[in-house]
């Protein structure tokens, strides 16, 4: 009985099959409506198929093609009037002691060599004036401190102090002109560091406490607020490097948010001479990302830090924020480099985009308590520098924040003119 059955099943189905295969036959090789016969052109040729281009396989083809929300916008000589279809406006840089100055100035003329400042001063510092002459004062500058200077006019020498343009009495502090390109081995202490959202002061004490303890010079931030509601209204970064005793600092905002801005921070004990940012690529949706520059004068010259935080999220779309870093850093046309960040991403899967680049934490875990490593925070280098006493410094004792700091510290070899 049951034979009968399938077997009649099994007839209907082919039955069905073939009569599918009519219909569509007939459809394919329908004639033309009256309506369409009228309107078709006479003696017209019936269409050829064109055969694809070939092309060479690309490695860009493992990069799937989508409509990123923020368009990277090219590295200008000057500041664009207009930024691309899709573009956010390019965030200008805030930090404690800008440059270029608060009017605007076209400064990066001294890229080879900057003119700084030592105050010399009485036990109580020497005020530092908005104006020539007596008035409006930002604050006191003390003995030994050292500001990148500005200018100098009418017996006053204009400096950077602050986020401001002040004025000091040229007999209170002594200029000199420094080399960029002094030959010699630059030595710098570097760490990097996702303070998740710091913001409440006590919390703030325990990372500022972290980083005395390391003596950093320079320290890459990720994910901090700047004068967002939920932050309540206050400056974190500046905040920060205040009570971390860093008196230069470069905030990088890499999105608007909660009536304010969110994103990374470089924070340097040594004069920030340049800084810059820019939009990274990221997948429609996602938040944006940025990635921030500042180079450092150290005692033996200049050094170039990138600091960014890429998207947590599938490989595929992550691939996307990680190409873009990779070509806005070869577009700087900056040889010797570190970038420090969260990059939420192994060291192998980031190399398949950034072959070239060299990682100083290959086999620490950074967050987490798991059994299985996340090694996401980390820093990288350029070919030409040299990096030593690579070590991770736990956080979970303090509850500073939930990401480990990664601390490197790395030399310049400096070639001989």
């Amino acid at each position: 009985m049951w034979d009968r059955w399938y077997r009649c099943l099994r007839r209907a189905c082919l039955l069905m099959a073939v009569f599918l295969c009519c219909g569509c036959a007939f459809v394919r090789e329908s004639p033309q409506t009256e309506e369409q016969t009228a309107t078709a052109l006479p003696n017209t040729p019936a269409p050829t198929a064109t055969p694809a281009p070939t092309r060479t396989p690309s490695v860009n083809d493992c990069i799937p093609t989508v409509t990123p929300k923020i368009t990277f916008v090219p590295i200008p000589t000057d500041p664009p009037e207009e930024t691309l279809a899709g573009s956010t406006p390019e965030p200008t840089p805030e930090w404690a002691t800008p440059y270029p100055s608060p009017t605007g100035a076209p400064l990066v003329e001294q890229a080879d060599e900057v003119l700084l400042g030592t105050v010399q001063a009485e036990e109580r510092g020497v005020y530092v004036r908005k104006k020539k002459g007596a008035g409006k004062n930002y604050g006191t500058a003390h003995t030994g401190e050292q500001y990148a200077v500005l200018g100098e006019e009418d017996g006053y020498v204009q400096i950077l102090f602050q986020g401001m343009a002040g004025y000091l009495p040229a007999e209170n502090i002594e200029i000199e002109r420094k080399d960029l390109h002094q030959t010699g081995v630059i030595r710098y202490r570097i760490g990097t560091l996702n303070v998740h959202g710091v913001r409440t002061t006590a919390r703030l004490g325990r990372i500022a406490a972290l980083l005395q303890r390391e003596a950093l010079d320079i320290v890459g931030i990720q994910e901090i607020d700047k004068n967002t509601v939920r932050g309540n209204g206050k400056d974190w970064t500046k905040e920060l490097a205040k009570a971390a005793g860093y008196p230069y600092y470069a905030f990088c905002p890499a999105t608007d948010y909660d009536e304010g801005q969110f994103g990374t921070a470089i924070l340097s004990r040594y004069p920030i001479i340049d800084a810059e940012a820019w939009k990274l690529d990221v997948v429609y949706g996602k938040e944006p990302r940025a990635l921030g520059y500042a180079r450092v004068l150290l005692n033996e010259g200049a050094v170039y830090v990138f600091n960014t935080h890429l998207c947590a999220s599938k490989m595929y779309q992550k691939s996307v924020n990680i190409a873009s870093l990779a070509y806005t850093l070869a577009a700087t046309g900056v040889d010797l480099y570190t970038v420090t960040g969260d990059f939420n991403c192994s060291p192998p899967r980031l190399a398949r985009y950034m072959p070239d680049i060299h990682f100083a934490n290959m086999d620490q875990s950074t967050f987490g308590t798991g059994a299985r490593p996340k090694i996401i925070d980390n820093i990288l280098y350029s070919d030409g520098l040299i990096a030593s006493d690579v070590h991770m410094v736990d956080t979970q004792e303090t509850q500073a924040t939930d990401h480990a700091l990664l601390v490197a510290t790395f030399y310049i070899s400096m070639p001989e003119e």
